[in-house]
């Protein structure tokens, strides 16, 4: 299964909220000096609404985030992708790689993924409850490019079920595969019109970063 670089949004899958304005009483007394603007205590509510900018959405509700340490990362993409692909379409998957001679009679194509992912991969979109997941070893600007990158697919979730298209469905391949790559490159656009650079870390010697 292809995957963008440094991010994983899973093919088969199964938001801060914002309060109402209120009027403010007015004050007895102006005060001595212009108020500032007060800053947003959330960086990722300000990350998702620049997201939603370039969109065109509304941001919305914010997506859980959890930080995670690569292997346990690396074990929640894997559960996630058990979770949302069928054991008998894992299975014919690993079969096909098997009679391609590309891959021993054993091979476990979840466990495979596990063990590539760490170093690899910085994060992942989960849509059911929404949620990032992020490497917490990232550098910053390597942390905001992949959040922002997987904001995007919070805000097409949201606006457009994305976790309802790509959810498993039998003969549904070449659909959501134009749908999978359709996402990954709105994604990639936005990130790229939000100004952030190529990752800080350095290129892995298995492969491109997922």
């Amino acid at each position: 299964i292809r995957r963008p670089p440094r991010s994983t949004l899973f093919p088969y899958t199964t938001l801060f909220r914002s309060r109402p304005l209120q009027a403010a009483p007015a004050p007895e007394q102006p005060p001595a000096e212009p108020l500032a603007a007060a800053p947003i205590a959330d960086p990722l509510a300000d990350l998702l609404a620049r997201v939603g900018a370039v969109r065109g959405l509304e941001p919305g509700p914010l997506p859980a985030l959890v930080p995670l340490p690569a292997d346990d990362l690396a074990r929640a993409a894997r559960q996630q992708f058990e979770r949302d692909v069928p054991e008998n379409v894992r299975s014919a998957q690993a079969l096909l790689l098997q009679r391609l001679g590309l891959v021993p009679s054993n091979f476990d194509l979840a466990a495979a993924l596990e063990v590539s992912f760490p170093g690899r991969l910085e994060a992942f979109y989960a849509g059911e409850p929404p949620t990032l997941y992020v490497d917490a070893a990232l550098a910053p600007a390597d942390r905001q490019r992949a959040l922002a990158h997987e904001l995007v697919h919070a805000l097409q979730d949201r606006a457009h079920g994305l976790t309802r298209r790509l959810r498993y469905e039998p003969g549904a391949w070449d659909q959501q595969s134009a749908l999978h790559a359709l996402a990954e490159a709105d994604a990639l656009a936005v990130v790229e019109r939000l100004g952030f650079g190529a990752s800080e870390r350095p290129p892995s010697e298995e492969g491109p970063a997922l």
